[in-house]
C-alpha cells in the first residue's frame, strides 16, 4: 500500500448549508450523508449520550449565548429598548446559568478524587473499629497524584466554590504528600481578597507568573492555591523557601443577593485572612461605596482572628493609581492657588491665636498675607513659565517659528531636499555641540579642581575648615550668621566663589585650553560619524530614515539630537552630496565655537560649581539643637543611626540664653549633658527637661548622640 505525507494529499473541502427549518441539526444531517452507522460529528442526539444529553450539555448553549449577547449589544444602541432589553437580559442570564452548570474542569476531577478519598478514610476508620479488613485498592495514590500536580505548578482547589466547603481530610492528605516529596520547607502563605472582577487573578499571574484562570467576568469560584519556589538569590533576603499563593473568588458576587451575600463574604474573608501569612486587599478604583464594603468585611475578619490568637498582616493594593494622578501632574497655574494660600495662612494664624491665647491685629494678618504672596509670586511665575514651555502648543510653535521659516525659504530658493535636510541637521548639531562641549569642560574642570584645590580634595571637615578660614579672613559677620543658621548655603556659596575665581582669574588660560581641546574632539567625532554613516547606507542601499537613525546612534554617547521628521526627505538618494552639505555647515559651526566664551557655560545644566556641590554636599547637614554644630556623617539619610559630631561648641553661638535675661549660655553641650541642670526644649515651653535626659525632649534632641564630658578643670 502506497503511503504519503498527509500534507501532500489532495483533500477536498465541502461546505454544508441548510435552507429552511428542520427539526434535525446540521451535524446530524452530515453524519447521515457521510456514514449511517458511525457519527462523525457530535450532535444533540448522538449515540452514547443519555436522554438528559449530558455529553453535549452546554455545547448548543454556547452558540445560543453568543447570539443573544450580540443581539443585546445591538439593542443597547437603540433608543426604545426598556421592555425588550429587560427580557433579553433575563434570557441571557438563564443561558449563563445553564453554561455554568455544564462546565467541566480539572477542579471537578479533584473534587471527585477528594470525595472518594474521604469516603474511603471514613469507611476504613469504621472497619478498623469493628474488624480489620484487607483491601486491594491503594487509595493513598490519590493524594500523591494531587501533590505531583501541585508541585509541577498546577493550581489546586482549596475550597469548593459551589458548596462553600473545605475538605479537610483531603487537603491534609495531599499536603502531607507534598511535605514528603519536598521535605519540611518554610512556606509563606500569600492570600488575596477583593471585589468580584477587580483583577485579583490577573494581578497574581503577573506578579508570580502563575496560571490562575482569568477572563473578562467572574472566573474564580472558591479558593485555589499554587506553590511557587523561591530562587536561591531571594532566599538570602527572605526566611522561607516557597510561596503558597491563594487566589479567591470575589466579594459582593452578583449571583448572590441580600443576606446570603453578606454571610458568604464574611465567611470567605475570615477563611482567607486566617489562612494567609499576609493578605493582599485589591481595591479597584476609588469608589467610596466599594472601599467601605471591602474594608468593613476585612476589618471584621481581622477582629475575629483574635479569638483564635492569630495576627496576620495586611497590605492594600490600589489599582490605577498612576492613571488617576496623571491629570493632576499636568495642571497649570490657577487663580484658586492664591485663595488656597490665603486660607492656609488664615487657618495657621487662627490656630496660633487659639493655642497662645492671644490675638493679632488685622493689619498684621494683611501684612503676613502680602509677604507670603510676594514670596510665592516668583516661584509661581517660574513654574508656570516652565509648564507653558513644556505643554503649551502656541509656545512650542513660537519656538519652532524660525526653524520652519528657514525650511520654507530654503525650498523657495530652489534648494534640493538634501540641502534642506543638511541645514536642518546642522541646526540641530549647533545647539547640541555647544552644550556637549560646555558639559565636558564642566566635568573636566570639576575633576581638576577636586584633585588640585586644597579645600576640595579632602572630606567635609576639611571643607568646613577652609570655609571658616575664608570667613575669618574676610571678617564678614553677616556671612558668619549665614553659616551658623544655614551652613550648607554658606558652603555652596564658598564653592561657587572659588570656581568662578579659578575659571575667570589666574587659571583662565588653562580653562580656555580645555575648552578648545573638547571642541576639537567633538568635531572629530561628528566627521567620523558622517563618514561611517554614509558608507554604511551606501553599502546596504538604505534610505534617509536609515541614515538619520545610524547617524544619531553614533553620536548618542556624546550628543543629543532632536528627532527630525523625514517624511518630506524620502527622495534623497545622493548621500555623498548630503555629507558635503553637512561638512560645509560644520565649518560655520567651528567658527562659531572659536568665539565661545566661558560665560556660555552658565546657561547649561552641567556647571563645574554644581558638580562639586553635588559631590561634596551630598551628606548630612543636621545641626546640633544646642550649639548648631553640623553632623559629620557623610551619608545623607543615615537613620536609624544617631547624628553626632566630634567637637561641640558653646551654646551661645546658637543663641541659647537664660530665660527672662539677656545673658548668653557659654557652656558646651558635652559639659551640660553631664551636669545636673535643665533646659526648656522650646522658647515657649512651660516645663524643663534635665540635660542628662535630653533625649526625652523629643525631636530633634532624641536623634542626637552627645557624649558627656565629666572632666573637671
Amino acid at each position: 500500500m502506497k503511503t504519503m505525507p498527509i500534507c501532500k494529499a489532495e483533500t477536498p473541502m465541502v461546505f454544508f448549508f441548510r435552507l429552511g427549518s428542520l427539526p434535525v441539526s446540521k451535524s446530524q444531517l452530515m453524519n447521515t450523508l457521510i456514514n449511517d452507522r458511525h457519527s462523525t460529528f457530535f450532535h444533540r442526539n448522538c449515540p452514547g449520550s443519555t436522554k438528559s444529553r449530558l455529553l453535549m450539555d452546554g455545547v448548543a448553549e454556547i452558540a445560543c449565548y453568543d447570539d443573544k449577547w450580540t443581539e443585546l449589544k445591538a439593542l443597547k444602541k437603540k433608543h426604545n429598548k426598556s421592555d425588550l432589553l429587560t427580557s433579553k437580559q433575563t434570557e441571557l442570564e438563564e443561558i449563563s446559568k445553564k453554561l455554568q452548570s455544564a462546565t467541566f474542569g480539572l477542579e471537578h476531577i479533584f473534587r471527585e478524587m477528594g470525595q472518594i478519598y474521604e469516603a474511603h478514610r471514613a469507611v476504613q476508620a469504621e472497619s478498623r473499629a469493628v474488624k480489620p479488613k484487607h483491601t486491594n485498592t491503594d487509595w493513598s495514590k490519590y493524594p500523591e497524584l494531587a501533590a505531583d500536580l501541585m508541585i509541577s505548578g498546577h493550581p489546586v482547589e482549596l475550597m469548593d466554590g459551589d458548596a462553600g466547603h473545605v475538605p479537610l481530610t483531603w487537603i491534609s492528605g495531599f499536603l502531607d504528600e507534598v511535605i514528603k516529596k519536598l521535605g519540611d520547607q518554610r512556606v509563606f502563605v500569600l492570600s488575596v481578597l477583593g471585589l468580584q472582577s477587580s483583577g485579583k487573578s490577573t494581578m497574581l499571574n503577573a506578579m508570580f507568573g502563575l496560571q490562575f484562570a482569568v477572563s473578562a467576568g467572574r472566573c474564580t469560584k472558591g479558593a485555589f492555591m499554587q506553590l511557587v519556589k523561591v530562587s536561591e538569590e531571594i532566599k538570602k533576603d527572605f526566611q522561607f523557601d516557597y510561596f503558597l499563593v491563594v487566589d479567591t473568588e470575589g466579594l459582593r458576587a452578583l449571583e448572590l443577593a441580600g443576606n446570603s451575600t453578606r454571610h458568604h463574604d464574611n465567611a470567605l474573608a475570615t477563611f482567607v485572612v486566617g489562612l494567609g501569612s499576609l493578605t493582599l486587599i485589591n481595591i479597584f478604583g476609588e469608589n467610596p461605596a466599594d472601599m467601605q464594603d471591602v474594608l468593613q468585611i476585612v476589618v471584621q475578619a481581622f477582629m475575629r482572628m483574635k479569638k483564635v490568637k492569630l495576627s496576620p498582616s495586611c497590605v492594600f493594593k490600589q489599582s490605577l493609581d498612576a492613571i488617576m494622578s496623571k491629570p493632576v501632574a499636568t495642571r497649570g497655574y490657577s487663580s484658586t492657588y492664591l485663595q488656597e494660600v490665603a486660607k492656609t495662612v488664615q487657618d495657621t494664624v487662627t490656630e496660633f491665636e487659639s493655642n497662645k491665647k492671644c490675638a493679632f491685629k488685622k493689619e498684621f494678618t494683611v501684612d503676613l498675607l502680602l509677604y507670603v504672596f510676594d514670596t510665592a509670586c516668583s516661584w509661581l511665575s517660574q513654574s508656570h513659565k516652565k509648564y507653558k514651555t513644556s505643554n503649551d502648543a502656541l509656545t512650542y510653535l513660537e519656538s519652532k517659528k524660525t526653524e520652519y521659516y528657514n525650511i520654507f525659504s530654503s525650498f523657495c530658493k530652489g534648494n534640493s531636499s538634501a540641502v534642506v535636510f543638511g541645514e536642518m541637521i546642522c541646526g540641530k548639531l549647533k545647539v547640541s555641540i555647544v552644550e556637549a562641549v560646555c558639559n565636558k569642560v564642566a566635568i573636566d574642570l570639576a575633576g581638576e579642581m577636586r584633585c588640585t584645590f586644597p579645600a576640595f580634595n579632602g572630606n567635609r571637615l576639611n571643607l568646613e575648615k577652609h570655609v571658616l578660614k575664608s570667613l575669618a579672613e574676610k571678617e564678614d559677620f553677616d556671612a558668619f550668621i549665614t553659616y551658623i543658621r544655614n551652613p550648607r548655603k554658606q558652603v555652596e556659596a564658598f564653592i561657587k566663589e572659588k570656581v568662578n575665581t579659578h575659571m575667570l582669574g589666574e587659571h583662565k588660560d588653562k580653562t580656555l585650553s580645555i575648552l578648545r581641546k573638547n571642541e576639537e574632539d567633538i568635531n572629530k567625532l561628528v566627521i567620523h560619524a558622517l563618514n561611517v554613516t554614509t558608507k554604511k547606507v551606501k553599502t546596504q542601499r538604505g534610505d534617509t530614515d536609515m541614515w538619520e537613525k545610524e547617524f544619531s546612534s553614533l553620536l548618542s554617547d556624546k550628543l543629543t539630537l532632536d528627532a527630525i521628521s523625514i517624511q518630506n526627505f524620502k527622495d534623497i538618494k545622493n548621500f555623498d552630496f548630503l555629507q558635503e552639505t553637512i561638512e560645509k555647515g560644520l565649518v560655520s559651526i567651528t567658527k562659531m565655537k572659536s568665539q565661545l566664551s566661558l560665560d556660555k557655560m552658565k546657561e547649561f545644566r552641567l556647571r563645574p560649581d554644581q558638580i562639586l556641590i553635588d559631590q561634596l554636599c551630598n551628606c548630612c547637614w543636621e545641626t546640633c539643637p544646642f550649639c548648631a554644630a553640623v553632623c559629620t556623617n557623610t551619608i545623607k539619610d543615615h537613620s536609624p543611626e544617631d547624628h553626632s559630631v566630634p567637637f561641640h561648641r558653646s551654646q551661645a553661638i546658637n543663641g541659647w540664653h537664660y530665660r527672662n535675661t539677656e545673658i548668653l549660655c557659654v557652656d558646651f553641650c558635652t559639659t551640660q549633658v553631664a551636669s545636673e541642670g535643665s533646659f526648656y526644649p522650646c522658647h515657649d515651653s512651660n516645663h524643663t527637661i534635665p540635660f542628662k535626659k535630653y533625649r526625652t525632649a523629643g525631636p530633634p534632641y532624641e536623634n542626637w548622640s552627645i557624649t558627656p564630658d565629666e572632666s573637671k578643670l
